[in-house]
């Protein structure tokens, strides 16, 4: 330990060590601020979208309880709003949205593709997403949604692992490239010994100053952190032992032998491999394996398959009716066959859909499994889950949204056939669309798993590493 405190303010006195260090601490806090800038226009997408249709929906409410109570008349010619059908394709149909998770400013992820809005209706699944058709201007320029922008999670997962090599590669060849390592040694306990202590010093300090920086940079973009303990711990803990790893991997590189030169070639080789080369690689491989289904075919299928039970005319209405639960009418209506080509549309896509979607989850799953053959991809993949803007919460979004979707046509759907007038109650009974977050143990049970891999590896290689320098100790 004595040693260890040595190292510390040593190496906090080392002329390039604050500057680092500061340099460090300003691009997380810019990153944080370039996360809460996509944040903030998402949600106030997404706020937009809410208001107006709690507006709508405030309206047509006030409308309904004016005619259920008498205080209005419908003028002669003019249909009555509380028409079910009519109802459930204008202003019954609810938005959606998935709000920024609270710590969203950490990554920007996948935010910008995965859709956060959803209509809900009574319309089949494959027209489920109609979202964001207020704006259109959120089209992004394809190269930027490729490399993705500039956030903290950025700056851990390329820039910090720079910074921990940079610390560590010289640990031992750099003494010993002056001639000055006997005389070290002769102060010390061991080689072993003095490299750890050096290298836990040094990761130390940089942890640190990034997690404080992390901290600042998001009570300046106005998220309590005290708020959210489980969130920021994992984040904290999952930087830490990716950039264990790296220093571990340092230790490792020392143990060979060689001189500062090549220690740093070799580890800004690792880094090049590991951050840049295998993660492009295994994008192209998991399109190999799994290739995305599309959702253009989907949605082709969808209207052919419309388009045939359509060209049914009236015998739609009346295979429909003739079902059991169903009385047959004495009249047929637009709506209601509209109503019953969509009810008949969705038992025939119901397939289709949950097919595309199976496709869809299966590459999902192999992409996070994925993730664990790249260190980069771990934090990435872990900061995306904490930030709320990877796959797994809009999965949740997604199955939620469905959920209330099915609640709204088994209350609507029988007054449609039925003949029947949605009343005030009614309305009642459909509150806001409401996202319910998933518990911080349910996270930590996916991100905790890429954590101990990362510190497993950050072991091997400091027990690997520090076991040659014993011998290299004995050498000198």
């Amino acid at each position: 330990m004595r040693l260890f405190r040595i190292e510390l303010k040593r190496t906090w006195r080392e002329a390039a060590t604050i500057p680092a260090l500061a340099a460090a601490a300003v691009l997380l806090i810019v990153g944080v601020f370039g996360g809460q800038t996509a944040s903030e226009r998402l949600d106030k997408q997404g706020r937009f979208l809410m208001a107006k249709d709690a507006e709508k929906f405030a309206n047509t409410r006030a409308r309904f309880e004016s005619l259920e109570t008498g205080r209005e008349k419908l003028p002669p010619g003019e249909d009555d709003p509380r028409t079910t059908s009519v109802f459930s394709l204008y202003s019954g149909s609810r938005q959606a949205v998935l709000p920024p998770a609270p710590l969203a400013p950490l990554s920007i992820g996948q935010s910008d593709l995965l859709n956060g809005v959803a209509r809900l209706n009574l319309l089949n699944r494959a027209q489920f997403w109609e979202g964001r058709n207020y704006f259109s201007q959120d089209i992004e320029n394809p190269l930027n949604l490729q490399v993705g922008g500039f956030d903290a999670a950025f700056v851990m997962v390329y820039l910090l692992p720079l910074l921990a090599l940079a610390l560590g590669f010289g640990i031992v060849a750099g003494d010993r490239d002056r001639g000055i390592l006997p005389l070290v040694l002769s102060q010390t306990t061991g080689l072993a010994h003095l490299a750890l202590s050096r290298a836990a010093a040094r990761l130390l300090l940089l942890w640190g100053v990034s997690a404080s920086s992390l901290g600042i940079g998001l009570f300046l973009a106005g998220v309590s952190v005290a708020k959210f303990p489980g969130e920021f711990g994992l984040t904290l803990f999952l930087l830490l032992a990716y950039l264990a790893f790296w220093m571990s991997l340092s230790i490792w590189v020392n143990g060979l032998g060689r001189s500062a030169v090549y220690n740093a070639t070799v580890l800004a080789g690792a880094w090049l491999t590991l951050v840049l080369v295998l993660p492009s690689v295994m994008g192209t491989l998991l399109g190999i394996l799994a290739p995305p289904p599309s959702r253009v075919n989907l949605a082709v299928a969808a209207r052919d398959v419309g388009n045939r039970i359509n060209a049914g005319g009236d015998k739609v209405l009346e295979r429909f009716y003739l079902e059991p639960g169903h009385d047959i009418p004495d009249f047929k209506q637009f709506f209601n066959k509209y109503f019953a080509v969509q009810k008949l549309t969705d038992r025939e896509l119901n397939t289709l859909v949950d097919a595309h979607e199976s496709e869809l989850r299966r590459r999902q799953t192999l992409q996070l499994r994925m993730a664990f053959l790249s260190p980069a991809l771990v934090l990435q993949e872990g900061l995306n889950d904490i930030a709320g803007t990877g796959i797994a919460r809009h999965n949740r979004f997604e199955d939620q949204a469905l959920v209330y979707q099915a609640r709204m046509k088994e209350l609507l759907e029988p007054k449609i056939f039925k003949q029947e007038l949605v009343t005030v109650s009614d309305l009642d009974a459909l509150p806001a669309f409401e996202f319910r977050e998933e518990s911080v143990l349910s996270m930590g049970r996916r991100i905790l798993p890429g954590a101990a891999l990362l510190s497993i590896l950050a072991l091997g290689f400091a027990l690997g590493g520090m076991r040659r320098l014993k011998v290299m100790g004995l050498e000198a």
